[in-house]
């Protein structure tokens, strides 16, 4: 039996978030693409989100009633189930998926401070919980980029597949650790006072209003980034690699916590607070309206699709101008309120692409030097991962 500590919490905060993050930025992408419309986009991750908000309130039914040993493997279970939803390329699949794939990581979430709080001390927290934001940042940093990597260049079952596999040692590592319920916490033995009666109390501390309101706000933020990042990135002309750099790179920011908790200690809370949201505010208005003026400039001919057509997932159907599509033969959408919508889409895509086939035509092969750089970088980051290997498996 492992004797859990601040690492091994860590550890299993991590392999869930990879899980996760693997499809952060692959999901919207392809919502896109069978949608066509960006608000049928917003209104899935909302009929979505509503949805998983009312399951999680049978989350802890669940741990009453079976207990949380068997509710967090329920939660890797949905993981492991929701790439094999998504991969299906339909219209079902994926709201199917994105539904199991919330209601997952809920009783992962909630199972894993249940655990956290019975075998990490008071005073230790201090420690665990920047540990396990800091090994969640790394899997946040490399996930998204890698996710659009393998569903751009392989297809979807990769970057589902992949997602999978992580899901799958989220379960290994568990049934590994043989974590048991405390059994100092007894359980309850008179009727538990209903939680709604407490919102009143709770509405009338401003400070906890407050508390909310910061927390609400910036899980908004994060949640209209991870979805909108990648689509306004591709609708204004640029690879879809891009979208995928964009999420790895704001999640890198994470790494760069202590820095602000020193500038909040010598500047104090609420001008870092206040001062953080109005930059990401200000970024958030700029990068929208830049993306408008982007948007003006791309030509509405070209209909190519943002993925590859050599992908295996590819069910080639042409129409009058014999281009392949991704689901069949192309669907007339309504593309008044949303500025174009998949045209755009394939178009901007199309350019990008004829672009990169003209610079790669007049690009010369590498020299004998850079072959030889080139090794030896190829050689070092195999060191490294394997370093990094066998640092986790001592963990």
């Amino acid at each position: 039996m492992v004797t859990p500590g601040a690492n091994a919490f860590a550890l299993m905060f991590a392999l869930e978030s990879m899980a996760r993050a693997t499809l952060a930025t692959v999901i919207p992408l392809q919502a896109y693409a069978l949608f066509g419309v960006a608000r049928d986009v917003s209104l899935a991750f909302l009929a979505v989100a509503l949805t998983g908000l009312a399951g999680s309130f049978v989350i802890p039914l669940l741990i009453r009633r079976v207990g949380r040993r068997w509710v967090y493997p329920l939660g890797g279970a949905c993981l492991v189930v929701a790439p094999i939803l998504l991969v299906t390329e339909t219209t079902g699949g994926l709201l199917a998926g994105m539904l199991v794939r919330v209601f997952g990581t809920a009783c992962l979430n909630i199972t894993l401070n249940l655990y956290i709080m019975d075998y990490i001390h008071k005073r230790d927290l201090v420690r665990s919980e920047p540990r396990k934001f800091l090994f969640s940042a790394a899997a946040w940093t490399i996930g998204p980029s890698l996710g659009v990597l393998l569903f751009y260049r392989l297809g979807a079952w990769a970057a589902n597949g992949f997602s999978g596999v992580c899901a799958l040692l989220v379960l290994a590592n568990f049934w590994r650790m043989r974590l048991q319920d405390n059994a100092a916490v007894a359980t309850a033995t008179r009727r538990q006072p209903n939680p709604l009666a407490s919102i009143g109390r709770f509405l009338a501390q401003p400070r906890l209003c407050l508390a909310w309101v910061i927390a609400f706000g910036r899980t908004c933020w994060w949640g209209a980034f991870m979805v909108y990042g990648p689509l306004l990135i591709v609708r204004s002309g640029a690879d879809p690699m891009y979208g995928g750099l964009l999420v790895s790179a704001a999640s890198a920011m994470l790494f760069f916590t202590p820095l602000w908790g020193r500038i909040g200690a010598r500047l104090g809370l609420r001008r870092t607070i206040v001062g953080a949201f109005c930059l990401a505010g200000t970024a958030t208005l700029a990068a929208g309206a830049d993306g408008r003026g982007a948007r003006r400039h791309l030509p509405r001919r070209g209909r190519q699709h943002p993925l590859p057509a050599r992908r295996p997932s590819l069910r080639a159907a042409a129409d009058g101008d014999g281009v392949p599509h991704l689901y069949g033969p192309r669907r007339s959408h309504h593309l008044g309120g949303d500025g174009g919508g998949a045209e755009l889409l394939r178009s901007a895509v199309g350019l990008h692409r004829q672009r990169t086939r003209r610079l790669r035509a007049r690009r010369a092969r590498p020299s004998p030097a850079a072959q030889h750089v080139a090794a030896q970088v190829r050689s070092a980051l195999g060191r490294a991962a394997m370093r990094l290997v066998s640092i986790l498996s001592i963990v």
